[in-house]
């Protein structure tokens, strides 16, 4: 005897006016597309997968009946047409389109409805993690050729992300601005100087905020998109505290420590540098993404003097959290 019980489901109305975009999860956790006419029944937008073998290779060929779909409900705007073929299966390209229909068909110009054919979406969020580094004084003079690793300092702010569907689906820019805490470098060493044998301190301590710009490249998933990015930053001081001290071992005359003094006296504001990482985001129920990443960063330090340099190597570990409902 057949089933005749009817399953009752809600669908989430992604778009409404002429056309309106639904969107559901099934039981499986696949993510459904519909879409419905004013004057027709829901149609379910789709695109399968099938693996071929050819030649002795593999490869997935795609089946876009969802572009084939939204061409025939979509007829009334011919602006709109162009973009189709090239229409990527996710919640936000498909949402785009049928917005620019809608736009098209209530009274806006054709002209306008192609001019929006490639949008940039936004989504703020905020950021929070910790940063270890490495800080090395490179020059000519022993006591200050050295490298430093300090422990791990809190980092926190706020980013910006741009996806640019219109350039690549994959590629996307983040702007950040985050604030790095009091970071602190200690080394004591012992050498020769000259004939003598010196115990030498050595301390800095850093704090900064940083502008990184970066350019992110996302791998496809439904739920988990792994990523890289690669990108430049720049960095105002806000504390460069750099100074040594040192006293002779085997000099009975001068036992005590000489008083501190500063390493680069005048330790420039402004830290430029260059950035790479990988990470995953990923998007649970609510939409708000969140990403983990493991950031390397090297800048060239707070020296500008031509007889001392500086070298710095940040190891961060990030995370942020999108304020704002990630459409896939």
């Amino acid at each position: 005897m057949a089933d005749s019980t009817k399953q009752v489901v809600f669908l989430e109305v992604v778009v409404s006016g002429p056309v309106s975009l639904f969107y559901m999860r099934d039981r499986n956790g696949t993510d459904l597309l519909y879409l419905r006419n004013v004057n027709s029944e829901l149609q379910a937008l789709t695109q399968t997968t099938e693996r071929i073998e050819r030649d002795g290779a593999r490869y997935d060929q795609k089946d876009n009946a969802f572009q084939r779909t939204l061409a025939a409900a979509l007829v009334a705007c011919p602006a709109v047409q162009p973009s189709l073929s090239r229409l990527a299966y996710t919640t936000r390209a498909i949402a785009n389109v049928v917005r620019q229909y809608n736009r098209c068909v209530n009274g806006g110009s054709h002209e306008e409805a192609a001019s929006t054919e490639k949008p940039i979406s936004l989504a703020v969020a905020v950021m929070a993690g910790g940063t270890g580094s490495q800080l090395r004084f490179v020059s000519d003079v022993n006591y200050a050729n050295t490298s430093i690793r300090s422990g791990l300092v809190p980092v926190g702010g706020v980013a910006a992300h741009l996806w640019l569907p219109g350039l690549n689906k994959h590629l996307a820019v983040r702007l950040e601005a985050l604030y790095m805490a009091n970071t602190t470098y200690k080394n004591t060493y012992e050498g020769q100087e000259d004939m003598y044998t010196v115990y030498r301190e050595t301390y800095a301590q850093l704090s900064s905020i940083r502008v990184p710009v970066l350019l992110r490249y996302s791998w496809p998933g439904k739920r988990i998109q792994p990523f890289v990015q690669i990108g430049v930053s720049g960095s105002y001081l806000l504390n460069s505290k750099n100074e040594t001290r040192y006293r002779y071992l085997n000099r009975a005359a001068f036992p005590d420590y000489y008083p501190w003094r500063a390493i680069i006296e005048q330790p420039r504001k402004f830290e430029q540098g260059a950035i790479g990482s990988i990470g995953l985001s990923v998007l649970p129920a609510s939409k708000h993404a969140i990403n983990v990443e493991l950031r390397y960063e090297r800048t060239n330090g707070f020296s500008d003097a031509y007889s001392i340099t500086t070298r710095l190597a940040y190891y961060s570990l990030l995370m942020s959290y999108n304020l704002t409902k990630q459409a896939q």
